[in-house]
């Protein structure tokens, strides 16, 4: 299937971290989501894979642990549809077929594009680890709270919060309990959920929010001494 973005479409760390530090200084929305293979599965549903073959071939459909929901969703599909459409950036993987196939039955194309994986690589970049510390973010998912004492254990920054949120039928609870909380950015980890959760704040909150997938579990391993807090 032939490539649906180019190369050149696809934003560094830096403009990324340039991005969410103008939102910042001047208080406007932003949002950053990604789509993984657990979103990309989501989305399919109906639209590349029947349901049928979802849970025939799904060996995760029916458990919220791989990404936060539980297969059939199609409530889900339709909320990440439009959130591609409202988010100011997409991260998205290099024209693999399941990605083209997936946005061309779609038929949207998102406002810009990152590297799928690129939100977690953001912590081995010293401009993001600098802003964290000038703006202590928001904390959201599973490992919220053990993330907060991490940060405030390597860089002595006190979150302003953190949130739970275990499973789709959470968020609207969770985006209630965010905008509860004062705060200007958000990281949150919270599987196919992020992608709602991060427009939604953007939009309807005016915040900047950026789905970090990974990040803070492979930040906390002891796998990846040399991961987090790049210094050079």
């Amino acid at each position: 299937m032939s490539a649906i973005f180019s190369p050149q479409d696809y934003a560094a760390a830096e403009t990324i971290v340039e991005h969410i530090e103008y939102s910042l200084f001047s208080g406007r929305p932003f949002s950053l989501i990604r789509l993984g293979d657990g979103e990309l599965t989501v989305l399919a549903q109906e639209l590349v894979y029947s349901l049928d073959w979802i849970e025939k071939n799904l060996p995760w459909g029916g458990s919220n642990t791989y990404c936060g929901v539980r297969l059939p969703n199609l409530e889900l599909r339709d909320r990440m549809i439009a959130s591609i459409t409202k988010a100011d950036m997409v991260g998205v993987f290099a024209d693999d077929d399941f990605t083209c196939r997936v946005f061309k039955a779609l038929g949207i194309r998102p406002r810009s594009i990152c590297y799928a994986f690129e939100n977690v690589y953001l912590p081995m970049f010293k401009p993001f680890v600098e802003l964290i510390r000038r703006f202590p973010p928001l904390l959201v998912g599973r490992p919220a709270e053990q993330f907060a004492r991490f940060l405030y254990e390597k860089l002595g920054v006190v979150v302003p919060g953190t949130v739970s949120i275990d499973g789709y039928e959470e968020v609207d609870s969770c985006i209630e309990a965010m905008a509860r909380i004062g705060h200007e950015w958000s990281l949150v980890s919270a599987g196919c959920n992020a992608t709602v959760i991060c427009t939604t704040m953007a939009e309807q909150w005016g915040k900047v929010a950026i789905d970090f997938g990974h990040a803070p579990d492979n930040a906390m391993s002891p796998d990846y001494p040399e991961y987090w807090l790049a210094t050079d």
